[in-house]
């Protein structure tokens, strides 16, 4: 009963909220199955890191802004958010189980709003105020506003404490003078969730302080950084006398790093569920390897350890989307699922490698495989974003294996 003595309304059901879901994707949309795709037909393409390159007005990103919008208004844009601020505010086996639908059918890439949805957006809800969560929250649940996360800096690598971009009070504002680097996203983002530090002279991990930043604010500068793909999905941003009013500030002043935490929980979560991550079509790796593999042992080995890997990752966001259904929380063990895509990827790049041989590194114009050296070119960003490798290790035998820490 509520608290005023009205009965709750019942939750819908589970087979109840799909059959509403397939009908909403069969209205957009054909099944995956439906459409495979056949080797030398269409695009060769298999990038699996949307670059967003032309700016916030390129096709893949007003997709990916339209079908959220769509979602949204259909009741399943923001699953498990609040209902006052556009969320169906429904169990978080429901959202899994939509996106486990979702996956089976052609629709705008969803790692264009990854950073939006699944980290910027649970930060925004968890620690602004009142007033900014209420404006903003839905409108970054319907992506009409986009944002990126300004976190890394040039010299502080992986270790977020170390960061030296300065937000100093003066009145009712904060001015943020610095640097930020490997931005996914930046030259398409309407938001940006910075971290800065505050208190120069105060202790580790207490002296920073989390904003949200206007990154259409002409203080703010956004180099694309170009990558060995020839795109650039990752930025620079400099951020010169830029203003951010005290009300767009995250939690109190010095929580900077509980903000910090919160996010990369979030980021972790989502990458490793695989709910905001391309892979490579394992069909077309099976038909690459069927065309041009030798038939040698090793070539049987090394598609075996690929998919095998793969298979793995996929069970991995099985376990977690049950543990999620039952009630429970994987936290921690969220690095897993991390360390095991990586896994994937780098088996995958080995065998694709080891398959197409010179014809990875020139460009013959036969179809299906040149395209291919992407994969080789991108799976070590894997490595790296979200948190490298080695701190995904440090997490999982610290907190889920209860290790001894590392001496410093």
């Amino acid at each position: 009963m509520s608290a005023t003595g009205t009965a709750a309304p019942p939750v819908e059901t589970l087979d109840s909220f799909l059959e509403r879901g397939l009908a909403l994707l069969e209205s957009r949309s054909r099944r995956r199955s439906e459409q495979a795709r056949t080797w030398g037909e269409g695009s060769d393409d298999v990038n699996l890191i949307d670059d967003g390159a032309d700016g916030p007005d390129a096709p893949d990103v007003l997709a990916a802004r339209a079908w959220q919008a769509r979602k949204l208004d259909a009741g399943f844009g923001w699953v498990t958010g609040p209902p006052e601020l556009g969320g169906a505010g429904l169990p978080t086996h429901y959202e899994t189980a939509f996106k486990n639908l979702e996956a089976g059918f052609d629709l705008p890439d969803p790692s264009i709003l990854a950073v939006t949805l699944h980290m910027v957006l649970p930060t925004v809800v968890r620690w602004a105020s009142a007033q900014l969560r209420d404006a903003l929250a839905p409108r970054l649940a319907r992506a009409e506003t986009v944002s990126c996360q300004l976190f890394s800096e040039p010299e502080a690598g992986s270790d977020l404490a170390g960061i030296r971009t300065s937000a100093v009070r003066d009145g009712g504002d904060w001015v943020v003078n610095g640097q930020k680097i490997w931005t996914s996203g930046a030259h398409f983002s309407d938001i940006g969730l910075i971290v800065c530090r505050t208190d120069p002279d105060g202790p580790r991990y207490r002296n920073l302080t989390a904003f949200i930043v206007d990154m259409h604010d002409p203080g703010v500068e956004v180099r694309p950084i170009r990558q060995l793909t020839g795109h650039s999905s990752f930025n620079e941003v400099f951020l010169t006398d830029v203003r951010i009013p005290d009300t767009h500030r995250l939690g109190e002043p010095g929580q900077g790093w509980a903000v910090i935490i919160s996010t990369l929980m979030s980021e972790r979560s989502s990458i490793g569920t695989g709910n905001s991550t391309k892979t490579v079509d394992p069909g077309m790796l099976l038909e690459l390897v069927r065309r041009h593999g030798d038939g040698s042992a090793l070539t049987r080995d090394l598609t075996a350890r690929a998919y095998t890997a793969s298979r793995l990752v996929e069970r991995f966001g099985e376990r977690c989307a049950e543990e999620l259904r039952s009630g429970s929380d994987p936290g921690p063990r969220f690095s897993i699922g991390k360390i095991l895509l990586v896994d994937a990827l780098r088996r995958t790049s080995e065998l694709i490698e080891h398959v197409l041989g010179p014809r990875i590194v020139a460009d013959t114009g036969e179809w299906g495989t040149f395209a291919w050296s992407i994969v080789s070119l991108e799976q070590p960003s894997f490595g790296i974003g979200g948190g490298t490798d080695e701190i995904q290790r440090n997490i999982v035998a610290e907190r889920v294996l209860g290790l001894p820490k590392d001496r410093s």
